[in-house]
């Protein structure tokens, strides 16, 4: 349970630079060799949403995720989840 706290915390943070900033991201390592970057990029009331993966080393970044949709539905939605799964800090 703690790994699943701490990557809601940092995913949490992420999302609030975003919208306090227009801009956010976090790192989340994988299971199993390799790690994941959380991008959030918002522009005016719309978030974009990208998760990129790579194995490190000398691999490139591959996507994984993009979408694009209302930045208070994603903070409000992110939000319930959380609480909802009793991940907050």
């Amino acid at each position: 349970m703690h790994q699943a706290r701490a990557g809601a915390g940092s995913l949490t943070r992420a999302l609030d630079d975003a919208m306090a900033t227009g801009y956010g991201e976090c790192f989340w390592p994988a299971f199993i060799g390799g790690q994941y970057w959380w991008i959030f990029k918002r522009e005016g009331d719309a978030l974009e949403v990208i998760a990129m993966w790579t194995r490190g080393g000398v691999s490139t970044w591959e996507h994984v995720f993009r979408a694009r949709d209302g930045a208070a539905f994603v903070a409000e939605s992110l939000a319930a989840e959380v609480a909802r799964l009793k991940l907050s800090d």
